[in-house]
């Protein structure tokens, strides 16, 4: 007899109907596995590490130690999407300036876990399309636009993703490239349970002034983050080292 038909079944005992109940939660949990970038309210991740910057009209290189918060303030759901208005980004921190301020962005998602895309707007493009997504009679025509991709679920060794302009390029420039997907047998970070068993990517952007390298890990989202200019110096190598996350 299959969980399905003991699930249906009235004869069922209390005691045999709560084992078949776990299973299926079990099953189900199994069937969902944690989102590469968790979207909820309260959602927050603190990096730290080291920044180094030229201030403007300056040939001075600054270097500074700090600890920089992400933090989902709201989430917005339409039909067949949901976005996350976060604050602090980190790449904020790219062109660093004294009292730097976090910005507010947008993260759109497009699917259902594995199969998501994932859109990245910043400045006015943020604060366009939100006020799109909070305007119920908005049929969200020409929303997005291929270059605010960030992520394309699901993430494997040596996928690209970009605008269809720049995907046939042989160098693997102005595209992301998921570089390295790697299975970890925990991950410790404070408020991060350590015995779950996660996977880590590390998808990187490389242009011809500068590169971008990211490391996800499921479940937990943004991991590192490392940005660096080939010319006048700004540079950003962080880590998470706290986080308070719920599953969503």
């Amino acid at each position: 007899m299959t969980w399905r038909t003991c699930l249906c079944s009235a004869a069922l005992s209390p005691v045999a109907a709560a084992l078949a109940l776990v299973a299926s939660t079990a099953l189900g949990q199994e069937l969902s596995p944690p989102a590469v970038f968790p979207m909820a309210v309260g959602n927050t991740w603190v990096y730290t590490g080291t920044i180094r910057w030229t201030p403007a009209g300056s040939n001075e290189v600054l270097e500074k130690e700090i600890d920089w918060t992400m933090e989902i303030v709201d989430v917005i759901e339409r039909r067949g999407l949901r976005a996350a208005v976060l604050e602090g980004h980190p790449s904020d921190l790219a062109w660093y300036e004294e009292g730097r301020q976090r910005r507010r962005r947008l993260v759109v998602a497009i699917g259902e876990g594995q199969t998501e895309q994932l859109y990245l707007l910043s400045n006015e493009r943020a604060g366009e399309v939100e006020e799109r997504l909070r305007d119920s009679d908005d049929s969200l025509i020409d929303l997005l636009a291929d270059y605010e991709l960030f992520l394309d679920l699901p993430l494997s060794h040596l996928k690209r993703f970009c605008d269809l302009r720049t995907r046939t390029r042989q160098d693997y420039l102005y595209c992301w490239l998921v570089e390295s997907v790697q299975p970890l047998d925990g991950f410790d970070v404070e408020g991060i349970d350590p015995e779950i068993a996660r996977t880590q990517y590390r998808v990187s952007h490389r242009t011809l002034p500068d590169h971008r390298i990211i490391e996800y890990v499921s479940g937990v989202g943004i991991t590192s983050y490392t940005y660096g200019h080939h010319g006048t110096v700004s540079e950003v190598d962080v880590r998470l080292s706290k986080a308070k996350l719920e599953a969503r």
